[in-house]
């Protein structure tokens, strides 16, 4: 991503506004990207300040801790330029993710683990006093080098032993919470008091969001405890309550797939329910959010390579996923790429998810055939695939081709109308996006640089939108173009 400044000026003081920076790509010297601006606000010194946030690998915005002074901006236009450098922290995984899921096996091999430490502790002591009488036999022997030895001994001994005792307390403090945690379940499901129970729940689930041991146990035990229809219909109760009381998924996440395996092999249509309501919340107040925690796979492996809930239908399988991705078209658009993916391999079992293709909205299809695959292969995919011709009648066949002739055709106001209304601004975004990463080299293959505001004109759409998501592409150099700034307007060209 590059850029070429010349000549900037100084803004003026009625351009330092909230309105006028926030939303707005901030570019260094250098031309390269480097965050966005999404709060204008007063330090402790009442200096304005930039609070600012920058993309993640999974293509979301992160707000970080460093802020930009307002007086480093060295001019204001589309971008925000900056007078010199400025340095900002990678952001790590850990921040992104708040915790991970302790190993399946490490709380059920605690108990063994902690007898092995305690037999090694008693030989680290038995061999303590042997040291203790060797030293006693050896206190006429002269050769200070073999005093040196004995005491290295010692300390050695002294220090594993220390490194003994301390992994042995974080042991059974681990041990110990698992201890709490079944102590509790078994408490509220003895229970038969129905008010006295529903406290013993608030207070468990109020356990679950105050100590973050104590729900790092919780989200590792609770859907293994699955014996017997009592015990699940508790689990699915308290799992209930612990996302009505949650804000992000991050809460929840490391079980977000084990939960769906649950649901998938829960036999009780009650319990089914209360779990289908649960992730349908999620999937719906989280939305794009959920791609951070690869889904992909995840479906790949349970409905091609079926990994998973292997004496589970598929038709089940699918009409659960219905229910809980109803309203997250992200996820939607997910697993029709996996139904597409083998449609288009003619695989054995095509025609099976060109079938289960048929309950997806056709502007979900049209536009995960856009997205994800080469315009090629679905252009001649419509018209010649027998699965595509046996499984749906010719109205749902021409509503998918008509959304696909209008991106060929660069159609970009009859696309707005479609998905702003159907699916949303997001993926209207990621339509001209794509769109933009097509055509733009044809565009500019005639001209060595074009004004920003004919480009934008050109595609007939909000042209603040346009210069966004162009600034964005260059940011991820997903298109090969430079921005130049010339007196007071912006030109693109390819580079």
């Amino acid at each position: 991503m590059w850029f070429v400044m010349i000549r900037s000026r100084t803004p003026k003081e009625e351009e330092i506004s909230e309105e006028n920076l926030v939303g707005k790509s901030i570019v260094d010297p250098n031309g390269d990207i480097i965050a966005k601006c999404v709060e204008v606000f007063e330090d402790d010194k009442k200096k304005l300040r930039m609070r600012i946030s920058i993309k993640t690998e999974f293509n979301s915005d992160f707000i970080v801790d460093e802020t930009i002074p307002i007086n480093m901006i060295n001019k204001i236009g589309e971008v925000i330029l900056l007078k010199r450098s400025f340095e900002i922290k990678e952001i790590s995984s850990e921040d992104l993710i708040t915790f991970e899921i302790p190993k399946e096996n490490d709380l059920i091999t605690t108990q063994i683990e902690d007898m092995k430490i305690e037999d090694e502790s008693s030989e680290s002591e038995a061999k303590l006093h042997k040291n203790d009488n060797d030293k006693n036999q050896m206190k006429n022997v002269e050769d200070k080098n073999a005093k040196k030895n004995i005491q290295n001994t010692s300390e050695k001994s002294e220090k594993k032993q220390t490194n003994i005792k301390i992994g042995t307390t974080a042991k059974k403090s681990s041990q110990k919470k698992l201890l709490d945690f079944n102590h509790e379940f078994s408490t509220i499901i003895e229970e038969k008091n129905p008010d006295n129970r529903l406290a013993l729940i608030d207070n468990f689930v109020d356990s679950f969001f105050n100590s973050r041991n104590f729900s790092e146990i919780v989200l590792s035990n609770l859907f293994q405890i699955t014996t017997d229809t009592d015990t699940r219909a508790l689990t699915a109760e308290i799992f209930e309550r612990i996302i009505s009381k949650s804000r992000t998924i991050k809460e929840i996440a490391p079980i977000f797939q084990e939960v769906l395996k649950a649901t998938y092999n829960e036999p009780s249509k009650h319990i089914e329910q209360k779990l289908t309501n649960s992730l349908n919340k999620i999937a719906t107040t989280q939305n794009d959010e959920l791609l951070s925690y690869n889904l992909s796979n995840f479906f790949i492996d349970l409905l091609i390579k079926r990994k998973y809930c292997k004496n589970i239908t598929i038709n089940r399988i699918h009409n659960i996923n219905l229910k809980i991705f109803a309203n997250n078209f992200h996820v939607q658009a997910i697993l029709v790429k996996t139904y597409l993916v083998e449609m288009i391999k003619n695989s054995l079992d095509a025609k099976e998810y060109a079938t289960l293709l048929r309950d997806y909205n056709a502007i979900i299809i049209a536009y995960t055939l856009i997205q994800e695959f080469d315009p090629n292969i679905w252009q001649t995919q419509i018209s010649v695939n027998k699965f595509i011709q046996e499984s749906y009648d010719s109205t749902f066949i021409e509503s998918v081709n008509n959304i696909l002739e209008n991106f060929t055709d660069g159609n970009l106001k009859k696309l707005n109308e479609i998905f702003d209304l159907k699916l949303g601004i997001y993926f209207t975004n990621r339509i001209i996006a794509k769109m933009i990463k097509t055509g733009l080299k044809d565009l500019l293959s005639n001209v060595s640089i074009l004004p920003l505001e004919v480009l934008s004109s050109f595609y007939g759409d909000n042209e603040y939108r346009i210069v966004q998501i162009i600034f964005d592409l260059i940011n991820k150099q997903e298109i090969e173009a430079q921005i130049t700034f010339i007196e007071d307007k912006t030109y693109i060209s390819l580079r």
